[in-house]
């Protein structure tokens, strides 16, 4: 007996929390550069928190706290100054690893 199955692609509603100044610069079509940091627990890539904007929020306005007063030099690109919240629409059928 065969059975006819139609796959549909698991679609995710996702939040990146950042830079007012990196999410604008995105929307006008600039690539996302990958996290590629030495406390990035889940390893190089792009963190994004699922249905969930209030927690990407969250986590860009601790970040401006701590880039503020942790002492760590970072790149201009990965300073978190106006906390922004950039939403995606991610088919999980597309990732690439």
């Amino acid at each position: 007996m065969t059975t006819d199955v139609t796959i549909r692609p698991h679609v995710v509603f996702a939040y990146h929390g950042c830079d007012q100044d990196v999410a604008e610069h995105i929307l006008r079509g600039a690539e996302m550069t990958p996290a590629q940091n030495p406390y990035d627990w889940l390893g190089t890539g792009y963190y994004f928190w699922e249905a969930d904007p209030s927690r990407a929020m969250k986590w860009a306005v601790e970040a401006r706290e701590r880039h503020r007063t942790d002492g760590v030099k970072r790149a201009p690109d990965k300073v978190v100054r106006s906390p922004f919240v950039l939403g995606a629409v991610i088919k999980y059928g597309h990732c690439r690893f």
